[in-house]
């Protein structure tokens, strides 16, 4: 049994390496082979949405690069683990041409295929949820057996190192135990997603979330701070029950740029 998981940043020592590093570690420790693969080691040439269907009927692109292997590594794994950082609402490039790109092979060896999507946004966190779009529609093109990412930011990094070492020992057990997808199944699955139906509005209810439930006060002034973001957070929630948006988003927009000073 062997768990591979796919690095998308080109810094292969940041956050979303780190978070593979250590999702293979839980794998490893139920049992598992790992192999961590770096996508700025290899050539990706991007799609170029051509008429050619090789890439359908043979499974290689009409340009000579790196895809074949790494569409064969997916193939022949038994659990996958992805972790790309997010650029401007997506994931970054390197991940969106593997995706494309092994997309369109239409391979039906990956049905069942355990996955873990993991996606790391820095700054304030804006577009965590969004950049889970192409991830998850990635693993449902191939029949993956996905479970449900999460958004990793400044605001909940300790909570995401945890998650991400327990979410490698679940596709570790996941694939001793690997079944195909019905269609039906498949598409129940995909649609009950954490965070698939987000917002943008949705997105920063929980950046606010985050920094309120992760900011731990060390004096007076900040537990005030702390008590105040708290109430807020309530009559925010109370403003969007009463449909009354603006005012909710002013709330927000507060609270996320007053958290981003204090995470700094």
């Amino acid at each position: 049994m062997i768990v591979r998981g796919i690095v998308g940043s080109p810094n292969s020592q940041g956050r979303s390496a780190e978070l593979v590093q250590l999702a293979l570690q839980g794998a490893k420790d139920i049992g598992a082979d790992v192999e961590a693969i770096f996508l700025s080691d290899h050539d990706l040439k991007p799609c170029s949405d051509c008429t050619d269907l090789r890439c359908h009927d043979e499974g290689r692109c009409i340009f000579s690069d790196d895809l074949p292997k790494l569409s064969e590594k997916i193939d022949t794994s038994d659990g996958l683990i992805v972790a790309s950082p997010v650029y401007w609402s997506d994931v970054s490039n390197s991940t969106r041409t593997l995706f494309s790109k092994k997309i369109r092979m239409r391979t039906q060896k990956t049905n069942g295929l355990p996955a873990l999507g993991m996606l790391v946004a820095g700054g304030s966190g804006n577009g965590c949820t969004e950049a889970m779009r192409p991830m998850y529609l990635f693993f449902e093109k191939l029949r993956f057996r996905t479970i449900s990412s999460f958004p990793v930011t400044r605001y909940n990094y300790t909570q995401a190192r945890d998650y991400s070492y327990k979410g490698g020992k679940k596709i570790a057990e996941m694939a001793k135990n690997r079944s195909k997808l019905d269609p039906v199944a498949l598409q129940l699955l995909n649609n009950d997603l954490r965070y698939r139906n987000y917002s943008r509005i949705d997105e920063r209810r929980l950046i606010a979330r985050l920094i309120v439930d992760n900011f731990e006060p060390s004096t007076l002034d900040e537990r005030k701070i702390k008590k105040e973001w708290t109430t807020e957070m309530g009559r925010m929630k109370n403003l969007f029950s009463r449909d009354q948006k603006a005012e909710a988003i002013l709330i927000l927009d507060r609270i996320i740029m007053e958290g981003e000073k204090r995470f700094a």
